[in-house]
């Protein structure tokens, strides 16, 4: 009896599945073991697909998923899709180069060998991005005594999460502190809810990004400003009905003493009369 080879491409691998029954009679799947790389974000990667030196190429299928991503045909050319933005085959090698990388090129993928005697061979590559922390800052605290500190290290733009780890030579027994701290554009100005956990401990949620209502100016009462300008205008009218009363009585006794003279004058003249 002869051997039985069962086809192990996915209905996932649609595409790829369509261009390998172009080929002819599928005869037998060689499996071969996934691989791991790991990738910077902004950086570029080659994926290494492993083939048969020994054959003839066909059909070399790259994705992503159900998503093509580069390859070829050795005849059919005008059959193979478009490939991906910043991607480079190399057929000799049999590799794909992948530039720009990005947080969401992170996956599993496939390299899709088929052959001129209707074989295929497939490898499953899984990619992990990531992208490397800011260098943590250390910031101290200490009361006045500097009998206690406190110290916070923070770090961002790093994927995946990580928790931040104090390395403290010969000791073993310090309470750690851990920090995050993110930025929120407050522009379009929606509000955001948020809280922070450590372990098992999480803080109340908190309002960001919320619109500042003007405050009103601290304007003083009304009344007091009544009441002020009333006495104001009450002391100014006393003085001046002083001074007026004043003037008065100095021009009235003024006035006496010269009637006075007068009157004396008058007298001695009489006086002195034969």
């Amino acid at each position: 009896m002869g051997t039985s080879c069962i086809l192990r491409i996915s209905q996932k691998q649609g595409l790829a599945l369509h261009l390998a029954l172009l080929l002819g009679t599928v005869t037998c799947i060689m499996a071969v073991s996934g691989s791991l790389l790991q990738g910077e974000v902004g950086g570029n990667v080659t994926v290494h697909c492993p083939v048969d030196k020994k054959k003839t190429v066909e059909l070399f299928y790259f994705q992503h998923g159900d998503t093509y991503i580069n390859g070829f045909h050795s005849t059919k050319h005008s059959q193979m899709p478009k490939p991906w933005n910043y991607t480079k085959v190399n057929r000799s090698e049999m590799t794909v180069h992948m530039s720009r990388l990005n947080l969401s090129h992170t996956g599993r993928y496939n390299c899709i060998i088929s052959y001129t005697d209707g074989s295929i061979s497939e490898e499953e590559i899984q990619l992990n991005v990531s992208a490397n922390y800011s260098e943590p800052t250390v910031t101290t605290n200490c009361d006045e005594e500097n009998l206690r500190c406190f110290v916070t290290c923070a770090s961002h733009g790093g994927y995946p999460e990580s928790k931040m780890r104090m390395n403290i030579p010969n000791s073993s027994t310090m309470l750690y502190s851990s920090s995050s701290t993110a930025v929120f554009n407050c522009s379009a100005g929606e509000w955001t809810n948020l809280s922070c956990s450590v372990g098992n401990v999480a803080s109340k949620m908190v309002s960001i990004c919320q619109a500042k209502v003007p405050s009103k100016p601290d304007w003083p009462n009304t009344a007091v400003i009544a009441g002020g300008v009333l006495g104001s205008i009450t002391i100014v009218v006393l003085v001046f009905l002083y001074c007026y009363w004043k003037k008065n009585k100095q021009t009235a006794t003024l006035g006496d003493n010269i009637r006075e003279e007068m009157q004396s004058f008058n007298n001695s003249s009489k006086s002195e009369e034969p």
